[in-house]
């Protein structure tokens, strides 16, 4: 089992509008030093904000993957090509298994917005995409998602669900 340990955030300026407390959570390997993921947390509530897992835990890319992240990060943004190219990936099957098993097991997606693509990011070889992920609840997220392996390495929570009645 990991382990967590918590220690303030050291957040300024335009990070921290808010001057909410925010602790930083590590999650670490059992009986080791060892970090695998990095969290935001609210230090009054506990809630999470985010969460990214360090590079290290990430599965290492084969020379053909590294080709493959190469030729899509060549493409041009917002094109067909890249649509066509991320289905043949099975990204979208991957954002609607992967978030539907985690979050809002209650609700269904209703969007997903494949952002642009960055190379460079963790890794030189390592081509990464932001896509916010929106759920007819109103619970809205955006993860990092390295191709063409369809690894999630960071999850941000940019809303919560709406209840109804929750209005006054």
């Amino acid at each position: 089992m990991a382990s967590i340990r918590l220690m303030h955030c050291l957040k300024t300026g335009a990070q921290n509008r808010s001057k909410m407390p925010l602790l930083c959570g590590f999650i670490m390997k059992e009986h080791t030093d060892n970090a695998l993921y990095v969290a935001q947390v609210d230090a009054i509530s506990g809630f999470v904000f985010s969460a990214q897992r360090f590079p290290e835990t990430l599965s290492p890319l084969t020379d053909e993957q590294i080709k493959q992240a190469e030729e899509l990060a060549k493409l041009p943004y917002g094109t067909s090509e890249v649509m066509s190219r991320l289905y043949e990936l099975k990204l979208p099957q991957t954002i609607n298994d992967w978030m539907s098993a985690r979050f809002e097991k209650q609700s269904n997606i209703k969007t997903v917005e494949y952002g642009k693509m960055k190379k460079g990011l963790i890794d030189e070889n390592i081509v990464s995409m932001d896509c916010h992920v929106m759920f007819e609840n109103g619970a809205v997220y955006v993860i990092g998602i390295i191709l063409p392996t369809n690894q999630i390495f960071q999850i941000d929570i940019l809303s919560q669900p709406v209840v109804k009645g929750s209005y006054r």
